[in-house]
């Protein structure tokens, strides 16, 4: 079993860099951290938000592309994020997005309170008060730490198989079963930020790869890296060998493809898991 604490980070796909960089640092306080080229595609940047130690759990990272068409969320694909704000935050996020002229809708899920919204491209993003966790891990600025963003909180998977998708985070990745409340199967890791992922029981449609999609997710690893097929068919599909990073690509039982990875950066040790291309076991 490859044991994982939770999210490292996430990354997705959009069209303009300069709107993401001012939604995200103008609008939800979250600072930009590093810009580098796409080393998948040079010709375009990779744009990373976190805290300024790029700590797991803190990581949002984008690929801009003005040609790429708009995606469509769907099964097979991470169907949106959620950020940790502070437990009484949602009254001052409220009156913040509206004052943007953002449209939002709020909900309660295990017990937590959410405000779920778009980004420009398109992107499910929730807020969610959180109790416990890391305070002002993300933000800066004018943001009081009272009320700004702190770390990811988690996401939400929509998998053609959600058995065999559950069967996975547990028996794989090594996440505890939090429950089930009506159509949302959650699991948990042990980290104090990005420590859940939800699984959504209900989705139909197949997602397209596109502008306003999750391009990867990623886990970072706990302190030994095992991983034990179990039963499950894991298959090598090819080495890749990049600048910053070579690894093993294996085919997993439910067609994702898992990576083992190293990163030559001030990265940690992380878990990439994507919905659309793969798994990652990522080392730096």
């Amino acid at each position: 079993m490859l044991e994982t604490a939770g999210i490292h980070h996430i990354s997705a796909m959009v069209n303009d860099a300069q709107r993401t960089v001012t939604f995200y640092t103008g609008i939800l306080g979250v600072r930009l951290v590093k810009k580098t080229v796409n080393y998948a595609r040079p010709d375009g940047y990779h744009l990373y938000f976190g805290n300024d130690a790029g700590e797991p759990g803190s990581i949002i990272t984008f690929f801009p592309s003005a040609n790429q068409l708009r995606g469509r969320i769907g099964t097979g694909q991470v169907g949106g994020i959620s950020f940790q704000i502070p437990e009484g935050a949602s009254t001052f996020w409220e009156k913040r997005l509206a004052r943007f002229q953002i449209a939002f809708t709020t909900s309660l899920r295990f017990g937590e309170r959410y405000i779920k919204f778009d980004d420009p491209d398109g992107l499910p993003i929730e807020l969610v008060e959180q109790r416990e966790g890391p305070r002002d891990l993300m933000g800066f600025g004018p943001l009081d730490p009272e009320v700004a963003i702190t770390g990811l909180a988690g996401a939400t998977l929509l998998s053609r198989q959600p058995e065999q998708t559950a069967a996975m985070l547990e028996g794989v990745l090594g996440l505890k079963k939090f429950g089930q409340e009506r159509d949302v199967l959650r699991f948990q890791g042990g980290a104090e930020a990005g420590n859940r992922i939800d699984i959504d029981l209900t989705a139909e449609v197949r997602g397209l790869m596109g502008a306003g999609t999750i391009h990867h997710l990623a886990w970072r690893r706990a302190m030994k890296l095992r991983l034990m097929t179990g039963g499950r068919s894991l298959t090598t599909e090819a080495i890749i060998r990049r600048r910053f990073m070579t690894g093993l690509i294996l085919k997993h039982f439910i067609f994702m493809r898992v990576v083992a990875s190293y990163l030559k950066s001030p990265l940690t040790l992380l878990v990439l898991l994507s919905m659309s291309i793969g798994i990652s076991l990522v080392k730096g």
